[in-house]
């Protein structure tokens, strides 16, 4: 059952079933004399609000006289993200005009719902070329994604076809063990060469090409990984808008466990993601949470610095 005001944007609940049963028995044929009325409206933002792309938004739905003790509240952004609860937040990665809606159910399968516009003026992530020429967002081939909000140029993977090519290092099939052979940054465990198969060779040879243009690529920290990690997306758990091909399991850090006695242990976080039952996504992430012996093989995604920023 479905409701939905068209002025007050409410949503009107009939008098139940049961109530006219029992209005039978008492010789009462009629229906209550004024229905309940259920509003559900969002409070925040206002329509039409302008906010840059990766700018948190806050969204906040008021609701009354919703029947049923266990109201369920599910956000859609328009965006392929969603979120569950009375109060979500949620960044837009892309320029555009988007109509978020949210949705309250109960326990009786009645639904009532709202919607908004919400207005982004610029795009968080750019598409770059080879060279690191800027293209449009709707560009079909790029090979590296600038994210604005924190100054750091991304691999983009290719050709996920679940076979791996270790001739091409962008190969979204590609796994490699954790490998780092400088002391003052393995943690104390070097970890396991892979013969060309290890996070070092790949990062080695994405350099000798000149990746972009440049030779200054490196395997991501683990506080720098969380940043392209998206809670509100599943399997996987990120933008594929700029992040195509990418394979919803485990990506290496450069981030060694944190307690020396687990020296052996890296950092890695997976983009499968978790959906909530109300098909929402609050993942979290910890780096306690997140660690995998060296010798395992795990993908990777090469990042590097945008120098005339700071964003940590």
């Amino acid at each position: 059952m479905e409701y939905r005001g068209k002025l007050t944007r409410v949503g009107r609940i009939l008098c139940s079933t049961m109530l006219i049963v029992l209005g039978f028995f008492c010789s009462h044929f009629t229906a209550c004399s004024e229905p309940e009325t259920a509003l559900v409206e969002i409070i925040l933002p206002e329509e039409m609000t302008e906010y840059a792309g990766g700018e948190e938004v806050v969204f906040e739905v008021r609701i009354e006289n919703f029947a049923g003790v266990a109201a369920k509240v599910y956000w859609s952004f328009g965006d392929g993200a969603t979120a569950a609860g009375v109060k979500a937040v949620h960044a837009f990665d892309t320029k555009g005009t988007y109509e978020v809606t949210v949705v309250v159910t109960n326990e009786y399968e009645e639904i009532v719902y709202d919607s908004i516009s919400v207005c982004i003026t610029s795009s968080r992530y750019e598409k770059l070329d080879e060279v690191q020429n800027a293209l449009p967002d709707d560009a079909t081939a790029w090979s590296v994604v600038y994210d604005t909000r924190t100054g750091l140029f991304w691999e983009v993977k290719q050709d996920h076809d679940f076979v791996k090519n270790y001739a091409n290092p962008h190969d979204a099939d590609n796994t490699y063990t954790w490998f780092d052979s400088n002391p003052d940054t393995n943690g104390g465990h070097e970890g396991a060469d892979g013969n060309g198969t290890d996070t070092e060779d790949f990062i080695v040879l994405l350099n000798e090409e000149s990746f972009g243009g440049f030779a200054d690529w490196r395997l991501p920290t683990y506080d720098e990984l969380t940043t392209i990690f998206d809670s509100q997306r599943f399997n996987p758990a990120i933008n594929t808008i700029y992040f195509p091909e990418t394979v919803s399991w485990y990506y290496w850090s450069a981030t060694t466990y944190p307690e020396q006695v687990f020296s052996y242990a890296a950092c890695h976080i997976s983009f499968m993601g978790s959906p909530s039952e109300e098909g929402a996504f609050p993942n979290q992430i910890t780096t306690q949470n997140h660690y995998g012996d060296k010798d395992l093989f795990y993908h990777v995604r090469a990042v590097r610095d945008d120098e005339t920023v700071e964003w940590r």
